[in-house]
């Protein structure tokens, strides 16, 4: 959303965020989050969500290619192992070949749920997102977080638009 507005809007509203949210958020030990929402978008502002990963952010959700951009590598081994340095919660989706979490250098993997036809994929990094942290904020383990995540984004994918209802 803020990398997305006009560059005078965007950079009040990252100030904003940077000398507003982010402290507050960490001196009431509220964790940060955030989805990389489109190759593009990382592309454009990859050294700020670098820096963010780094300072600030304690979960980073993108998918795999958008994970492969913010870390300039065409291999998602690669990527994950540059990510394991950074020790965030690190959660990648990757379509029909499922999800997974990097946390504290170990992998947590997850199938995706099979679908009879996919109709349109508007909303599904959104939904596993919203599912995973919905889990991630109850405690739940973190296969728990991935199997719900998954479980909403194939429900999404079926079906035109991004609403479930």
């Amino acid at each position: 959303f803020f990398f997305q507005a006009e560059d005078g809007i965007r950079d009040k509203l990252v100030t904003g965020v940077q000398t507003c949210a982010l402290p507050i958020s960490k001196k009431n030990k509220i964790k940060i989050s955030m989805s990389l929402s489109d190759i593009f978008c990382v592309s454009r502002h990859k050294e700020n969500f670098l820096d963010l990963l780094k300072n600030h952010l304690d979960i980073l959700i993108g998918n795999e290619n958008e994970i492969n951009e913010l870390m300039s590598s065409k291999n998602l081994l690669i990527s994950i192992n540059q990510l394991k340095k950074f020790n965030k919660l690190i959660v990648i989706t990757r379509s029909e070949k499922g999800s997974l979490v990097i946390q504290n250098n170990d992998l947590i993997s997850c199938n995706s749920v099979p679908v009879d036809k996919v109709v349109d994929l508007t909303g599904a990094g959104d939904l596993f997102a919203a599912g995973f942290l919905y889990e991630y904020i109850n405690n739940s383990q973190i296969k728990k977080c991935l199997e719900t995540g998954s479980l909403l984004a194939s429900k999404i994918i079926q079906k035109i638009g991004a609403r479930l209802n």
